[in-house]
Parts: structure tokens; sequence; C-alpha cells
């Protein structure tokens, strides 16, 4: 549980909110009952109730963004209510529920809600006892919600930034390992479910030591990020494209067909044998690719496209091997070698 509400942060603001509401609100229910203002405790118990379920559907669901709607549609239909029922004390949730806001719904529209909701409460008299105290409600809510989406804004983009920082290689700006390993267990689900396809392509520059040995490690960076830009230009902009480490590469591509992950893989090592500039000349890349079976998990998905990578190199390098080709008689297996690829994402 601690585990799915550090990876998914929107979760993690609807469980928050929710369970603050539900404990905030609940004790008011039985005093309200105990007092026998039997409408405004039904309406308190109403939100309790409907917040609770908006929290266990997130859970179960495994999607954020319609409980978010119904959990922020749930809190400014019931402020508004507890204001015209009991008065000025509704009032003081309206700021809480104004802040949640920002946090549950896009800012524009959080935004738009602010200024409605604060003018439209203000120009009701029976709710203050002059203008000025209807004029200073209206701009402390304001106030609190510019507040707020500031303090939405920020929250997001430190958070998309650690983000990439966690899922992207720092140099080439392609996803990393971790990022690999979410997105292959993605393709694993939707597949799965669906039945479509997907197929991955592992890469690996061929004599890149070399350039390192001959002229520096600031060539060899400066290789990678043009190769990372040529994988970039030659698949969709829905694969993923991921550096796993040092020169060797994948690519996954879903919903492709297998004789469309050949062609892939072909220009690809086409394109790179003919643009990959280095100061001593062009290199060359080795490919093997996989298209996913039934019964895959990530850890045999990945082990055949890995034997595949192996054999192109075995074989000569500068060539494309799919792993449903028969393995080089000579020379030892890349399984004897010991694996490159991790199967901690099985």
């Amino acid at each position: 549980m601690l585990k799915r509400l550090q990876d998914d942060c929107q979760l993690a603001i609807i469980t928050l909110f929710g369970t603050s509401t539900v404990l905030g609100i609940l004790p008011f229910v039985v005093y309200r009952m105990g007092r026998g203002d039997y409408l405004v405790a039904a309406l308190d118990a109403a939100i309790t109730v409907s917040i609770a379920l908006v929290v266990v559907a997130a859970w179960r669901s495994g999607g954020t963004r319609t409980p978010a709607l119904a959990m922020a549609c749930i809190n400014n239909v019931g402020v508004v209510a507890s204001s015209i029922l009991i008065g000025e004390g509704g009032l003081l949730w309206l700021y809480a529920v104004l802040m949640s806001n920002f946090f549950l719904l896009p800012r524009r529209v959080a935004a738009a809600v602010a200024v409605v909701q604060a003018t439209g409460l203000a120009s009701l008299d029976a709710l203050f006892l002059d203008a000025p105290h209807a004029a200073s409600f209206m701009v402390s809510a304001l106030l609190v919600s510019a507040l707020s989406w500031i303090l939405a804004y920020w929250t997001e983009r430190q958070r998309q930034q650690l983000e990439d920082l966690a899922t992207h290689d720092p140099l080439t700006g392609l996803g990393n390992r971790r990022a690999m390993e979410q997105d292959i267990r993605k393709a694993l689900l939707v597949a799965g479910r669906h039945g479509t396809s997907a197929g991955v392509m592992m890469i690996d520059i061929d004599h890149f030591k070399r350039v390192n040995d001959r002229h520096g490690h600031a060539a060899g960076d400066a290789v990678l990020v043009a190769f990372a830009d040529l994988v970039r230009e030659s698949v969709r902009k829905l694969d993923g494209v991921y550096r796993l480490g040092g020169e060797e590469f994948l690519v996954l591509l879903p919903g492709v067909t297998e004789d469309g992950l050949g062609k892939v893989a072909t220009t690809l090592r086409t394109v790179v044998a003919s643009r990959l500039a280095t100061p001593d000349g062009t290199l060359t890349a080795s490919l093997g690719t996989s298209m996913l079976r039934p019964g895959d998990t990530a850890a045999t998905w990945l082990s055949r496209v890995d034997e595949a990578l192996y054999r192109a190199k075995a074989s000569g390098r500068d060539r494309v091997c799919s792993d449903r080709e028969p393995a080089p008689e000579h020379g030892a297996s890349r399984a004897q070698e010991g694996s490159r690829v991790a199967t901690s994402s099985a």
C-alpha cells in the first residue's frame, strides 16, 4: 500500500484529502445528531460516506482522474450547501475546499470554481453582517486560491523534475533501465488484457570502446548523444527508447508486427552505419529483435532479445538478428557469458 502511494502522486492526494475530510467531518455528524440538528447531520454524513466511497473506488479501479473529479464535486457542493444551511460556520470549510481543488482539478478549472464560489457566496446577504464583511470574505477566498495555485504549480513541477531524474538517462535524455522496466510491465499488462502485439529491439554500438580509448570520453559521450538522436528519429513517437548502460540501448515498440519490427531494425541499422560519425569515420550497430509471446514475463522476453543481440555480434556485427533465428555454431552462448539484462522486472 505504501509503495503504491509513493508511486502514484494523484492517488496519494485523493487518499490524503479524502481521509482528512472523513476524519474532520465525522465528529460533527455525531455532535449534530446529539443536538437534534438532523438535516445538517444528514448532509455531513452524506459527504463523509461519499468521500469514503470515492477513495475506495480510486484504490480499486487504479484510475484517479474520475475519483478526483468526483471528490472535488462532492466537496464544492457540500461546502455551498453547508454555508446555506448553517451560515458563517459553513463558510469556514470553503478555504480547505478551495485549496484541495487545485490538487484535484486542472488549475484553470479550480481557479474558475474559486471565482464563482467566492463571488456567489459573497452575494448572499444572509451570510454576512454587511457589505465590507462580504467583501473581506471574497478577497480572502481569492487570496487563498491564488496561493493554492502557486503551491500546486510548484509541487507539480518539482514532482515532474524528480520523476524525470529518476526515469531518464542524464546524458542522452532517453529513458533509463527503471523506465524500461515500468513500460515493459505495462506492455505485458496491455497485451494480456487486449491481446495486442509488442516487440523489442536491443542495440549495441559496435567497437564503441575504441572511440573512448582513442579520443576520450567527451568524444564518446558525443557519439552516444548522436546515436540516441538517430534512434529517436527512426522510431515512432509512441515507441519507448531506453539506454540500458554504456553503449547498449533498447526500444519497445507496442502494436508492431513481426515484419514491421524487422523493417524498423533494418532501417535503423542502415541509418546508423551511414550517419553515426566519429573522428575515425562512421560506426555501425548490432541489433537483436524479439516479439512478445504468450506466457512471456519481462525476464523471458528480455532474455530472448539479449540472446538475439549476442548472435548479431557473434556473427560479424553490423546486422540484425531475430530471436527466432538459430544460434551460431561457434562461440559461447550469451547465457553462458551471463546476461546483462536484469531479471528483477519479472
